[in-house]
């Protein structure tokens, strides 16, 4: 496995808040109806879906990074496999109230 230092931390944080601040501009223009109306493409799905989705993701993310971050034994901690498939979902970001 290759080693993550703590620039590449960085640089891979910088860009996760980067997209998010970019998601958060998109669903601001959006309203209520637009972020819950379901998808006529997808059955079943909403944009609210889809970003809690993304939110869920990058929870994880987060904090792999900052276990990474707080392994002061090892500063070269390398950042361990992130398992998406086992992740809190938050059904509360799907919606607007």
């Amino acid at each position: 496995m290759a080693s993550t230092t703590s620039e590449d931390r960085d640089h891979l944080f910088s860009h996760a808040i980067s997209y998010l601040r970019h998601l958060s501009g998109i669903i601001g223009k959006l309203d209520d109806g637009q972020y819950t109306r379901g998808s006529k493409a997808l059955p079943g799905s909403t944009i609210g879906k889809h970003v809690r989705h993304v939110l869920d993701h990058f929870s994880l993310l987060f904090a792999a990074l900052a276990d990474a971050q707080s392994a002061a034994d090892n500063l070269q901690h390398p950042l361990g496999p992130v398992d998406y498939a086992h992740r809190e979902r938050n059904p509360t970001t799907e919606s607007t109230e």
